[in-house]
């Protein structure tokens, strides 16, 4: 199958219970060698990380399927990439708005999100760098903190869109630059705790790497006014 300009591959990966089908390029790799994302490397070391599925994007979705009361109100996701995490909560009947700031991205996000029956996924441009589009009473991302230079602007980002008493959840499968996270939430005046989900596997995202993964967990949470 074909999806704008790339060949796609499926990704048929269970989310607490559900077969959720994703498509994403066949070849991410092939990605690094393109002459824009090349020159995007070079004006901020962009990197096309959105093409492939984390692991910690089923790790976060299974824990916010579990959140009780579910969140009333339309939740957020920063960074969604292919939008698993979106998808596999919007197949469950939560109402999310997937943001990506790359247009490759949101292409797939809105494929996978009708693939899937997510009807309550929308897809939105978003660069969680610069000022939100408003506030939110949830936030959600996963695998965001690839560099230690994300950290600063992605707690100042939570500041400023998380609605008083709002809560943001974020999934990392503990990257050493995800160590300085816990400074960033306390200096931007973040409440957080840290829960690890240890010894993750997922074969259907990567059949030769069945490495256990520990995912790190921050929930976050906004004062009230």
């Amino acid at each position: 199958m074909k999806l704008g300009r790339f060949e796609c591959h499926e990704y048929v990966i269970p989310v607490a219970g559900r077969q959720i089908r994703v498509l994403g390029p066949a070849c991410p790799d092939d990605l690094l060698d393109d002459p824009d994302i090349e020159a995007r490397f070079r004006r901020d070391e962009y990197l096309p990380y959105w093409a492939v599925p984390w692991i910690s994007a089923v790790v976060l979705a299974e824990h916010v399927l579990t959140l009780d009361p579910p969140p009333a109100e339309p939740m957020l996701e920063i960074g969604a990439g292919l939008g698993l995490l979106s998808v596999a909560l919007g197949a469950s009947g939560r109402t999310i708005v997937s943001s990506d700031y790359d247009p490759d991205a949101l292409l797939f996000i809105a494929m996978n999100a009708s693939r899937n029956g997510a009807a309550t996924v929308s897809a939105a441009a978003l660069d969680w760098r610069t000022e939100p589009p408003g506030r939110f009473a949830t936030i959600l991302a996963a695998d965001v903190m690839y560099d230690q230079r994300h950290l600063e602007p992605l707690a100042r980002f939570l500041t400023r869109a998380l609605a008083p008493g709002g809560r943001a959840y974020l999934a990392d499968p503990s990257r050493r630059a995800a160590g300085g996270f816990p400074a960033a939430l306390a200096d931007a005046r973040l409440t957080f705790t840290v829960h690890t989900v240890h010894g993750v596997t997922l074969p259907a995202l990567d059949p030769s790497d069945a490495r256990p993964v520990d995912v790190q967990i921050f929930a976050v949470r906004a004062a009230p006014d």
